[in-house]
């Protein structure tokens, strides 16, 4: 019931406090609510430690052509993804040195973005594998929007330049990636691949392929997943120019999944619509310092007040039904729990400074619904009431993303075969420094590393 009742929901009658939350009176009575905690969510908080995935990061050793690689236009914790995801990446290709000619090897890089983990890659395969073709594109940066793709190729000459871009620049370097814009799905990825590497003519021998994707937004994790899977069981039947070496993919953004395909992408028994917002809520990180502290606070005072203004909004007038915003990028998994009400909808995003305090928020506010500034401050125990509320939705999180990377963990598993392929979950990189999605799925193709589709 938690997942199920937003604190809106609460403020603006459409749901009431179940008879079972024990701790909602309690919350309105103590000020400390670490100390005398009800039985009930001690259970819980045992319950979450007991079921979440712990996200200590995986130790590895960085090699030279990643640690040296230039850092131009990645602050910190970019900086962390991508030396962190490389080194994970060059582990896994040397498990094929003795098998493999690493020259031939080419990566496609799944919503490459701006191209930072793409030419650190680029870097380490002219560096730690050389090609006897130094012409030869050895990877391919697929992405959906073109603004992305044009960045990208901006970069790539600043890095060479040593500075950074300007939006007028054209790049003029020759390296080994090969840049395109399509539509993101398993079918479009296929595609793709197979215009970049034909099919085999005469004794030629097929190129082995490492698909990655760094954060892959939504629905694109599960069609890298089926586009890698798909090609390892046709290997052989498709005469295909290439063949699938394995994967390393880091998805995120769950509430944009899309509701269709096969069981992966929707799990079952369906959760609730706002798990899959509160899914990417890391819990370890609230406390690690001062600044993270108060960045978690000011997140649940967000809440509270919104919900707050929602019960005064509720009584004063109605407002016409607000449709959600129109945009490429918005929740496919249906509203239930997630506080999107027409009110909500209607105030939109605030700056941070308009939660400094609630008068500030109440003229913020007004300016933006026509709210009448002159309303005193709510019932202080209702905000602890709702305050608690938005916390433990936010502790079951970790939980909630667990399910889904078990889940796609055995889906991968039952769709890649038998133990000629490890499929794995990795902890790649720190949660502390602000990486929330810190898990991938790393594939390794044994088999087809050794039975190529010719031989």
């Amino acid at each position: 019931s938690i997942f199920q009742i937003h604190p809106n929901d609460l403020m603006t009658g459409t749901m009431t406090v179940p008879e079972s939350w024990d701790w909602w009176n309690w919350a309105a009575e103590h000020s400390n609510p670490a100390k005398l905690l009800p039985k009930s969510i001690i259970w819980m908080l045992d319950s979450i430690k007991l079921l979440q995935r712990s996200r200590e990061p995986s130790s590895v050793n960085i090699p030279a052509s990643v640690e040296s690689f230039s850092v131009l236009g990645q602050g910190p914790k970019k900086k962390h993804e991508v030396v962190q995801m490389a080194s994970h990446i060059h582990k896994l290709l040397e498990a094929y040195r003795e098998r493999l000619e690493m020259g031939k090897i080419r990566i496609v890089d799944v919503g490459a973005g701006q191209g930072y983990l793409t030419r650190c890659l680029a870097n380490l395969l002219a560096t730690e594998y050389p090609s006897s073709d130094p012409t030869m594109k050895r990877i391919l940066a697929i992405d959906s929007d073109q603004n992305q793709t044009v960045g990208a190729k901006r970069w790539e000459d600043a890095v060479v330049r040593g500075k950074r871009p300007k939006k007028t620049q054209e790049s003029v370097t020759e390296n080994l990636i090969e840049h395109c814009t399509i539509k993101l799905g398993a079918a479009e990825l296929l595609q793709e691949l197979d215009a970049w590497l034909p099919p085999l003519q005469d004794t030629q021998t097929a190129t082995p392929v490492l698909f990655v994707g760094l954060h892959a937004c939504g629905s694109l994790t599960p069609s890298i997943l089926r586009a890698l899977s798909s090609a390892s069981r046709d290997v052989l039947s498709l005469q295909r120019g290439w063949y699938p070496l394995g994967g390393v993919v880091v998805g995120c953004c769950y509430n944009l999944l899309e509701p269709k395909g096969t069981n992966e992408s929707i799990p079952s028994p369906a959760l609730p619509s706002s798990a899959y917002h509160l899914a990417t809520q890391a819990p370890s990180t609230f406390n690690l310092s001062p600044t993270a502290r108060a960045k978690f606070d000011l997140s649940v005072r967000k809440v509270v007040w919104r919900a707050l203004l929602s019960q005064i909004m509720s009584t004063r007038t109605s407002f016409d039904e607000v449709p959600l915003p129109t945009s490429d990028k918005h929740s496919q998994i249906r509203t239930s729990g997630t506080g999107q009400t027409p009110i909500s909808q209607r105030l939109g995003r605030l700056n941070d400074k308009a939660y400094d305090s609630w008068d500030a928020f109440l003229s913020a506010a007004s300016q933006k619904m026509g709210l009448e500034p002159a309303c005193s401050y709510p019932d202080t125990k209702l905000e602890k009431q709702l305050g608690l509320l938005q916390v433990l939705r936010c502790l079951l999180g970790p939980v909630v993303e667990t399910m889904f990377l078990e889940d796609r963990l055995s889906w991968m598993k039952e769709e890649m075969g038998n133990a000629a392929t490890q499929v794995n979950l990795v902890n790649l990189f720190d949660q502390a420094t602000g990486s929330g999605r810190n898990v991938g799925i790393l594939i390794e193709c044994k088999g087809s590393a050794d039975n190529p589709p010719l031989t």
